[in-house]
């Protein structure tokens, strides 16, 4: 079943499969939403393009797509994998998950974690970690739904948190 995972996923009329160079407008434009969304100016337009050309073609990011019954774009994922030293194996990172405004409230964005997670096993993970804002309620539920908890399940009696440094612009 993993393998079938990989390529597409059905769900309601819904497809959840692995973006492709091919899906580029489609993925530009949900990920403009994401965005917009957040009332962010950057990337514009131009940049984002060139930026999702870069992490697909050199894989340095993999993309789930969610499209509707009609084949548009309603959702996505950004994953990375990575060799973790400590656990001497893949893990993976959710990096963004984000649903259409116009389309939540179906399952949408549980289906994306799902398949992320169905993901992450194939390519032999160990861990899926992410992060998410404490104000963002919607996915706070659909994560702890599918069983992620907060704080470090690596290290016993502690905490694992996410800390960020802003160094500036990117070269």
């Amino acid at each position: 079943m993993s393998q079938f995972l990989s390529v597409i996923y059905y769900w309601c009329m819904m497809e959840i499969r692995i973006a492709l160079l091919s899906d580029l407008e489609d993925l530009q434009r949900v990920i403009a939403s994401l965005r917009d969304h957040l009332h962010r100016n950057n990337p514009n337009d131009a940049a984002l393009t060139e930026n999702l050309l870069r992490l697909l073609a050199t894989g340095e990011s993999e993309f789930s797509l969610a499209l509707d019954g009609k084949g548009n774009g309603v959702g996505y994922t950004q994953q990375r994998y990575r060799y973790s030293l400590w656990l001497g194996g893949q893990e993976a990172t959710l990096e963004d998950l984000f649903v259409s405004p116009s389309t939540r409230g179906q399952g949408i964005g549980t289906h994306l974690v799902q398949f992320v997670m169905e993901r992450a096993k194939e390519k032999g993970c160990a861990l899926l970690k992410l992060d998410t804002n404490q104000s963002n309620q919607e996915a706070i539920r659909i994560y702890q739904r599918l069983g992620f908890v907060s704080g470090s399940t690596r290290y016993s009696n502690s905490r694992q948190l996410s800390f960020q440094k802003i160094l500036g612009p990117p070269l």
